[in-house]
């Protein structure tokens, strides 16, 4: 998925930026105490002002369908675990594990951390929106839960809203602030997961999943953390046009020993609801024979359409996606990971910032006053288009340029919201292994 495709932010129909301006106006209607009033542009004159069934259809099949992503059983990779084994053996363990009374209780922790939690403020779920967006542009944030929604506003913005009260009860602010060491250095050093330095032939970044070094019974709290780190790393290595990333699931010398039914529940959860449209392709990589019992049960947790982006693969196939040499060399390639800490000059550089407390005052002020003349371009961008919405046809002309000037002064202000993040970054975000090998530019 890139910014170009069907439903994304630089191919958006009439239909779908109509649905989008709605959706901004239910948003600041409701968090923003100034917006009140945009309550009635989030109403359709006619119905919800959703694109067709069948541009929905296009938009959200774009990943599955492509030529690069997609598998079948006669091409390569599949949607389900090789089938072919025929011995009693197998056939008994298709009958998949049991849970055990510790896995019942790891996912029963689960649910607090899944949870989106109490209720928070109108303007401090406002603020966490905002700084969600980052330094992307604040429409592909907000159209990810359109598209998962299929385009429904009022279900959009149910989604968007515990993604946020979730956000807040998590502190991914806070964390991504706390940096490594309080992520845990043991998942970071065991190598369980990390971004490969090259994307994959679609321009998508590629995390490693190493199976193996994970075990069931490791520290859920670490295993949550790591998880977020994870996804909000990813977000700062993606490229523009791209939009999702690729994950591929190494199952080498993989045992039920490895088999975390709780992690796995939080990262369906994740993706589905806090991240969504985050995934462009999931590959299943080397799955023995024992994973088909596995997937059994993980299967039907799954959404259809985080489901149809999962591809299993033999380690000679992945190429199919991304370079060999590129991979890890468990899977067949030379790249070899390595966790290095910070030394002691990062640390010094880390230090020297945490004290600057007038540079980070004067960069979040800067920040949040970008956002608000975002706002009011926002607000003027939903009245005009409303007005070309409903114009006349002796009216269309000026509305239509009132509503493109509208536009074009918007997105000039988003350039400079999306500047003056990267000058507050390096104040709430405390660098790591990516700045350290170049993936991510380091603070400035």
């Amino acid at each position: 998925m890139t910014a170009n495709d069907p439903g994304h932010v630089n191919n958006l129909s009439k239909d779908q930026e109509r649905s989008l301006r709605r959706f901004w106006a239910r948003i600041l209607s409701e968090l923003s105490d100034k917006d009140g009033d945009l309550a009635g542009y989030s109403l359709a004159d006619d119905d919800d002002g959703a694109p067709s069934a069948k541009a929905m259809r296009t938009s959200s099949s774009i990943s599955a369908t492509s030529n690069v992503s997609s598998g079948s059983r006669n091409g390569v990779g599949t949607t389900d675990p090789d089938e072919d084994e025929s011995d009693d053996e197998f056939h008994d363990a298709l009958e998949g594990p049991v849970f055990t009374e510790e896995d019942k209780a790891g996912i029963e922790k689960t649910k607090e951390f899944i949870d989106p939690g109490a209720d928070a403020t109108r303007d401090q779920m406002l603020q966490e929106l905002y700084y969600s967006c980052g330094f992307d542009d604040a429409d592909v944030m907000v159209l990810r839960f359109l598209r998962a929604r299929k385009w429904d506003i009022s279900k959009a913005y149910i989604m968007i809203t515990n993604a946020i009260k979730w956000r807040l009860k998590s502190d991914v602010k806070g964390l991504l602030e706390k940096g490594e060491s309080f992520i845990g250095f043991s998942s970071l050093e065991k190598g369980k997961g990390y971004y490969l330095p090259v994307t994959d032939k679609l321009g998508r970044p590629v995390v490693c999943v190493h199976v193996a070094r994970h075990h069931k019974n490791d520290p859920l709290i670490e295993t949550e953390r790591f998880t977020i780190w994870e996804m909000e790393t990813g977000r700062q290595i993606l490229k523009y046009p791209a939009e999702a990333a690729t994950i591929v699931f190494d199952m080498t010398d993989f045992g039920l020993k490895n088999m975390d039914y709780p992690f796995v529940k939080i990262l369906i959860s994740v993706l589905e609801a806090y991240y969504p449209e985050c995934l462009g392709l999931l590959l299943i990589v080397n799955a023995p024979w024992v994973f088909n019992g596995v997937w059994k049960i993980i299967k039907p947790l799954i959404d259809p359409v985080v489901a149809s982006k999962i591809r299993f693969a033999k380690i000679s196939e992945v190429p199919t996606w991304i370079e060999k040499d590129a991979l890890p060399t468990s899977l067949g390639g030379k790249f070899v990971y390595k966790f290095n800490k910070a030394d002691t000059a990062e640390l010094a550089k880390n230090a020297q910032r945490a004290a600057d407390k007038a540079g980070r005052v004067a960069a979040e002020k800067a920040w949040k006053s970008a956002w608000e003349k975002l706002r009011l371009a926002t607000r003027e961008w939903i009245i005009t288009g409303h007005a070309l919405d409903t114009a006349t046809a002796s009216e269309k002309a000026s509305r239509s340029q009132a509503y493109e000037a509208a536009s074009k002064k918007r997105k000039d202000i988003a350039d400079t919201v999306a500047k003056n993040f990267r000058g507050y970054l390096k104040y709430v975000y405390l660098p790591g292994l990516y700045n350290r090998n170049g993936m991510i530019p380091p603070p400035s």
